[in-house]
């Protein structure tokens, strides 16, 4: 793949410990809600049944946020995944990525607002900071599509489909 077109493709930024959290509600949290709708619906009661079909909708609820928490970097746009919303941002719009308060990374707007990125949430696990790399890397990501967007039309990259995922742990 030549710099042009990976500098032509969305750039998808994640911390692989949420991609396993998001698996580790996913999955046992669902079978067990599937398995207490089956064993309960056998025995006839069936308020059991609704409490069992509520854990398997919030463990899929929240085992797919989880998975989805991302910030992308695309040719026209940055694009924030967070737990509840998706919020996108054109290239123009965004001034710095930097690492704020409490170790968070934020999208930081030309009108002054920033936005917080939980899918660059510091962990508990490690030492609880994000490397500055990190935000760096995301920097560099953002210089890049702009600076393809400001070529003249012959020479910009084609695009190519899909979306290059980089783990950042």
């Amino acid at each position: 793949m030549t710099d042009h077109e990976r500098n032509s493709r969305r750039r998808r930024f994640s911390r692989a410990n949420r991609f396993f959290l998001g698996l580790l509600i996913l999955v046992p949290f669902g079978f067990m809600g599937i398995m207490l709708m089956i064993d309960t619906a056998r025995a006839g009661i069936w308020f059991l049944v609704a409490f069992g079909a509520l854990i398997t909708l919030y463990s899929l609820y929240f085992g797919v946020a989880f998975l989805r928490l991302a910030v992308i970097v695309g040719p026209e746009c940055v694009v924030v995944r967070n737990l509840v919303r998706t919020k996108r941002f054109p290239l123009s719009s965004v001034r710095d990525v930097t690492l704020g308060e409490l170790n968070y990374v934020y999208v930081v707007l030309t009108d002054g607002t920033s936005v917080q990125c939980t899918a660059l949430a510091p962990t508990r696990f490690g030492s609880g900071k994000v490397p500055a790399r990190f935000v760096d890397q995301i920097r560099a990501a953002i210089d890049e599509q702009r600076q393809q967007s400001t070529l003249p039309a012959g020479k910009r990259a084609d695009p190519v489909g899909g979306t290059e995922h980089v783990p950042i742990d």
